[in-house]
């Protein structure tokens, strides 16, 4: 009996680490043993192939929260440093209008990447997350700097849910 409880239960996890798209995950200050909690997709490649420098480029959705404001924070982690086309100087670093499809419906939305850094924080996270929350597909563009649009393809299923769950971890 122990055996058979034991293999369903290996099975049942294995079969919900597959599915799952989104992850709830924490980084702990080691000063403080503080956690700050986020909430993950799965890693993600471009829809294409893409040619050198941009050829093992990968990226995964980031969402945290910052319990005294009460705000949502969107975030692109990506494992190379970006450039893009077409960006407004703010700052240290720079403001792209880019496009966005929710399942069938396709927008433009504001996009913020610092100077040489891979992440990019979506500048209207609150209307990201709402949709984001209502959507089963998220396809982002990207204009690379002379590597033409590349496109990154999320699965949102479990995202809503994943979103809950990092709230709860603050209250």
């Amino acid at each position: 009996m122990g055996k058979k409880v034991f293999v369903f239960l290996l099975v049942l996890f294995a079969v919900s680490t597959v599915f799952c798209e989104w992850t709830l995950l924490y980084a702990q200050d080691e000063m403080t043993g503080e956690k700050t909690w986020y909430v993950s997709s799965s890693i993600v490649f471009p829809t294409e192939k893409l040619s050198f420098p941009y050829q093992n480029m990968a990226g995964r959705l980031v969402i945290l929260y910052d319990p005294i404001k009460n705000i949502d924070m969107v975030a692109l982690m990506l494992n190379s440093i970006l450039s893009l086309e077409d960006g407004v100087l703010y700052g240290d670093g720079f403001l792209y209008t880019t496009r966005v499809k929710w399942d069938d419906k396709v927008e433009d939305v504001r996009i913020f990447n610092g100077i040489f850094e891979k992440n990019v924080l979506f500048v209207d996270s609150e209307y990201i997350v709402k949709n984001i929350r209502s959507s089963k597909t998220m396809l982002l563009e990207l204009n690379l700097f002379s590597g033409g649009s590349v496109y990154f393809k999320f699965d949102l299923t479990g995202a809503s849910e994943a979103i809950d769950q990092l709230h709860s971890k603050y209250k």
